[in-house]
C-alpha cells in the first residue's frame, strides 16, 4: 500500500500537486553570500551543477533555479548560537514562507543558503528540513562556511557532492517519502555531519518503487540518465571520484 509509506496520507489537492512536473530550487541570499563575490559564484554555479543530477534523479520533472530570493524576505525566527555565536534561521519559518511562494505549477520548492539552521530551540542545528503537505524544504551549508567571512571550509568538490544528498534527501521528503532505516538508502537518516557525509546517493529498491509510483517513470531509462548526469559531474572534478560513495 503505497499510502502507507507516505509521512502523511495525501488528501486530493496533494495528489493534484504531485502530478505536476516541475522542481524549483530558490537560492537564499544574505549578507554573507552577497558580500564575497567569489563564494556567490561559487555556489551559483555548483547549483547549475545540481540541477542537471535533480532532473535525472526525479526524471521526467523539469528543473529550474531561482535566484536573489532574500533570506531576510522569509521573516524567519533567528538566534545567536550558544559555542558558534553565529546567526542561524529557524527552518519551519522558511518552510511556511516558500510553501506560499510556490507556484500552482510546481511540486517542490526548495531553497538552498549558505546560513546556518535550527529546526527548534533544543536542537543544535539541522542540515536540511522539508514538508510534503507543503511541497517545500530548506537546506543549509552553514555547517561548511567560516563565520570569518564565508569561505568554506571544505573544497567546492566536496562541497558539491554532500550538496547534492542533502537536497535530493529532501526533495524526496516533498514527494512523501519518509525516513528509511535502510543503511544503504539516500532516505536513511542522519544526525551528524560525518553521518551525513556517509550517506549514500541512492534509494534502496523499497523506496525506489515508491518514487517511480508518484513519478511514473521507467526504471532502466532513469538509471541510465541518472548514470550519464553523474557521470558528468565526476568529470566537473577528478576530486570526485576519490569521495564517490
Amino acid at each position: 500500500n503505497f499510502k502507507s509509506s507516505l509521512s502523511f496520507p495525501p488528501s486530493y489537492s496533494e495528489w493534484r500537486r504531485m502530478k505536476q512536473r516541475n522542481i524549483q530550487i530558490v537560492l537564499l541570499t544574505s549578507q554573507l553570500l552577497t558580500s564575497n563575490p567569489l563564494l556567490y559564484e561559487r555556489f551559483t554555479e555548483m547549483l547549475t551543477q545540481l540541477s542537471q543530477v535533480c532532473r535525472a534523479f526525479f526524471y521526467g520533472c523539469e528543473v529550474s533555479i531561482v535566484t536573489d530570493m532574500p533570506i531576510e524576505s522569509t521573516e524567519a525566527r533567528i538566534r545567536l548560537h550558544p559555542q558558534t555565536n553565529r546567526i542561524q534561521y529557524l527552518a519551519f519559518d522558511i518552510i511556511k514562507y516558500l510553501e506560499k511562494k510556490r507556484p500552482k505549477n510546481v511540486f517542490s520548492l526548495i531553497g538552498v543558503t549558505v546560513e546556518d539552521l535550527f529546526p527548534d530551540y533544543l536542537a543544535n542545528f539541522v542540515l536540511g528540513h522539508a514538508n510534503f503537505k507543503g511541497g517545500s524544504g530548506v537546506i543549509s551549508l552553514g555547517k561548511y562556511a567560516d563565520e570569518n567571512g564565508g569561505v568554506m571550509r571544505v573544497s567546492q568538490s566536496r562541497l558539491l557532492w554532500r550538496l547534492t544528498k542533502v537536497l535530493l534527501h529532501e526533495l524526496t521528503h516533498t514527494v512523501g517519502i519518509a525516513h528509511c532505516y535502510d543503511l544503504s538508502c539516500l532516505m536513511n537518516p542522519s544526525g551528524s555531519i560525518p553521518e551525513a557525509e556517509c550517506q549514500t546517493l541512492f534509494l534502496c529498491p523499497y523506496c525506489l518503487v515508491k518514487l517511480s509510483h508518484v513519478l511514473k517513470f521507467e526504471m532502466v531509462e532513469r538509471f541510465h540518465t541518472l548514470e550519464s548526469a553523474l557521470f558528468q559531474m565526476k568529470r566537473y572534478s577528478t576530486e570526485l571520484n576519490t569521495i564517490w560513495r
